[in-house]
């Protein structure tokens, strides 16, 4: 039984190394090889390879890491050797797998390292909104026709933006194609932005561009009382804004007779840009603040603040001015003052405090322009430090003083 079993064994290891003689081996040792190994997007890669089954045909030319990787991408056998090229298509850098597969099944790989991909460059990089921005960049695929201009960020930043391509003739680009262009700064705020290229064959660039301030306004004066006649003067509005026009978004009664004109810079670095000069006169207003604001008809603006004064000089004084945070809660604090104008009135909402939990129960009454009664309660829960408690009247008029929690 033994001597037949070893038989037995001998006949079947006799019988697999005579089948695996007759066999070849090609697809355990079928190689490729690049030429380049490594380089940017773009690039043209050729393949020769070896150790494929004789009988082999067609061939196919692929990456299982990215199927964007092989662009233009062909092979051919000759016997049990292959022949292939193909182009670097858009795909960040990083290290792709390509292969190249027989019609019988075998198969060989090599890898190939993306270095780089199309760049641009922003010349300046910063600067107000308004301004003229120059592009150039390059490693863009062969064949790229036409290229687009574009901001994903926003697309108001960029205007009238334009690019175009042109092949590089010699060097390690040859084929390549490079890229110039340029845009005006949209009327966007102050931020970052990405500048965008993209090419009709899918790849595409991108740079950021810091948008550093938009159009200025300046009042002169930038104070005054109802009648007078405030001068403005400002720029860095579009190229090609006109007309302007002037406004109080506040209370449009501040802007009384307002009136405002474009004209060009002719030299300089801002030359293009658009300044603006105009005035107004103050409207019968309430003391304050208001907004002025210079409207382009590209959708641009600028803001600058008026102030009305008061002609009054209204005072309070709170008695007692302070108390211990540990008895505090529950003061009643007198409240009185002088200073106000004539037809100012004042009820418990005239009053606020740096603290929301300062002020409770409050009570206010005046007339011509003095507190004749007022009062408010202390609230608890505060911390020691220094309160600031103020009463607004029914024309505006304010006044502030200091309540000290010890």
């Amino acid at each position: 039984m033994r001597l037949q079993n070893t038989l037995t064994v001998a006949l079947i290891l006799l019988t697999l190394t005579s089948v695996l003689a007759g066999s070849p081996a090609y697809a355990a040792s079928a190689s490729i090889t690049l030429s380049p190994k490594h380089g940017p997007t773009g690039i043209h890669v050729t393949i020769t390879g070896k150790g494929f089954m004789p009988g082999d045909n067609p061939c196919s030319l692929s990456s299982p890491t990215d199927s964007n990787f092989v662009v233009n991408g062909a092979c051919s056998f000759k016997s049990s050797t292959v022949k292939g090229s193909f182009v670097v298509g858009n795909v960040p850098p990083g290290s792709y797998v390509i292969q190249v597969d027989g019609s019988l099944g075998d198969s060989a790989q090599a890898v190939f390292t993306v270095t780089a991909g199309p760049f641009i460059q922003l010349s300046p990089s910063s600067g107000a909104t308004g301004i003229h921005i120059k592009i150039k960049g390059g490693g863009f695929l062969p064949g790229d026709n036409p290229c687009s201009l574009s901001s994903p960020t926003d697309s108001d930043v960029v205007v009238n933006g334009a690019c175009s391509f042109f092949t590089v003739k010699s060097g390690p680009f040859k084929g390549f194609q490079n890229v110039t262009g340029g845009f005006v700064v949209g009327n966007v705020p102050p931020g970052s932005y990405v500048i965008q290229v993209d090419g009709s064959l899918g790849d595409s660039a991108q740079a950021v561009f810091t948008v550093t301030a938009g159009p200025s306004l300046k009042l002169l004066p930038s104070s005054g009382g109802v009648g007078i006649q405030v001068k403005i003067k400002g720029g860095g509005f579009l190229p090609g804004d006109n007309p302007c026009s002037l406004s109080s978004p506040t209370d449009s009664n501040v802007v009384l007779n307002g009136a405002c004109n474009f004209f060009t810079v002719t030299s300089g670095k801002f030359n293009g840009f658009q300044n603006v000069t105009g005035s107004f006169v103050v409207g019968s207003v309430p003391p304050g603040s208001y907004v002025i604001q210079v409207d382009g008809s590209l959708g641009d603006s600028a803001q600058a603040i008026f102030t009305v004064p008061s002609q009054f000089q209204p005072s309070i004084s709170l008695k007692p001015a302070s108390c211990s945070a540990s008895s505090c809660a529950g003061t009643v604090v007198s409240v009185s003052g002088s200073g106000f104008n004539p037809a100012d009135y004042c009820d418990s909402g005239s009053f606020s405090s740096s603290s929301p939990g300062l002020i409770s129960d409050a009570s206010c009454s005046m007339t011509n322009g003095k507190i004749i009664a007022a009062s408010f309660t202390v609230a608890g829960g505060l911390k020691a430090g220094k309160y600031t408690v103020v009463l607004i009247a029914s024309t505006l008029d304010s006044a502030e003083v200091t309540f000290t929690v010890k």
